[in-house]
């Protein structure tokens, strides 16, 4: 049976050992205390204490062992803890992916979408602006008038062109859509010609003075009314009705005092066409009749010079000058 070469040095170094060798025992003693005596019955049991040593060496290189597995085990179990982390972190990092490139695309659908409803918004702005009547309009349109000024027919204007422009646009094959536009157009513009025929009415009853001031703004809202006839004609009636006041008032004051009138219409002078005393001279009746013919002559040249001058901006002014003067005779005569 072959021996354990270190337990043959061993045997050997402690046979040669003298027994009183004090400092080498210290030594070995330090080093390896297993033998502090070199008796005989030490000796014998060196061999049984050498495999007790050694397997107690054992014993804690495998407890050793043991906690080092224990730890390689802990880290295993770490490291497979984070490789499935990695690994669901890269499925995440996957399906993100997947994610942001349809995310990309939708954006990119977005924007061309965006893009094409910006188009229609302002084709739509364009369509509004051409083809309808805008808010602020309308509301300057169909609100009473309480003080008119050139915001007014500028609306007017707008809402004409844009009716003529629904009337063409009805020739299309978009009929629904004209006809909408269309009514729309006609009930705000019949609303703002009932609002300045009012206007118109009440300013052409304030014309009672003896020499009428014919405002700018009057003189345009009856160009307006043209196109509704029968307000041109009503607010006419309602001129002349006033201008009758005048007149009649005017033919009575001649009738009993004296007139010296110089006048003015705008730039045109009406000068003195009677001096008369119709209470002076009761027997002479051709001369009465010629001065109250005298008179009448007189009021209806002023009265023509200022219905000219109203109805100056309308087409039809004869007829209109006509229509007024047949009305004035007759309401000073009958």
């Amino acid at each position: 049976m072959d021996q354990n070469p270190l337990l043959l040095k061993i045997q050997r170094i402690v046979n040669e050992m003298p027994e009183n060798e004090g400092p080498l025992l210290s030594g070995l003693d330090s080093i390896f205390p297993l033998m502090s005596n070199n008796y005989i019955s030490n000796r014998r049991t060196l061999r049984s204490n050498l495999e007790k040593f050694q397997l107690s060496y054992y014993q804690d290189l495998l407890a050793s062992f043991g906690d080092v597995k224990k730890r390689l085990d802990s880290l295993d179990t770490c490291i497979n803890s984070i490789l499935e982390t990695c690994l669901r972190m890269n499925g995440t990092l996957t399906s993100v992916k997947s994610e942001t490139v349809c995310l990309v695309e939708e954006a990119q659908k977005l924007r061309s979408d965006s893009k094409v409803a910006e188009i229609k918004a302002y084709l739509l702005e364009l369509l509004v602006g051409s083809y309808q009547i805008s808010a602020e309009d309308a509301h300057i349109l169909s609100s009473k008038i309480s003080h008119i000024d050139d915001t007014f027919f500028s609306a007017l204007l707008h809402g004409k062109e844009i009716k003529n422009i629904c009337r063409e646009l009805l020739q299309s094959n978009e009929l629904t859509f004209s006809c909408s536009l269309m009514n729309e157009a006609t009930e705000i513009l019949d609303k703002a010609y009932e609002n300045l025929y009012e206007w118109a009415q009440n300013e052409c009853m304030k014309h009672v003075h003896e020499t009428p001031e014919i405002s700018p703004y009057l003189q345009r809202a009856l160009s307006e009314l043209q196109n509704k006839p029968v307000l041109l004609k009503y607010s006419l009636d309602e001129y002349a009705n006033a201008r009758r006041k005048a007149s009649v008032k005017s033919f009575l004051d001649v009738l009993s005092v004296e007139i010296d009138s110089n006048s003015t219409v705008g730039n045109h002078s009406v000068g003195t066409i009677y001096t008369m005393h119709i209470r002076e001279k009761p027997r002479d009746h051709v001369r009465i009749v010629s001065d109250i013919l005298a008179c009448v002559h007189q009021i209806t040249a002023s009265e023509r010079e200022y219905i000219n001058s109203l109805c100056k901006n309308c087409h039809d002014t004869r007829m209109n000058t006509l229509h007024f003067m047949i009305n004035l005779l007759l309401f000073i005569f009958v």
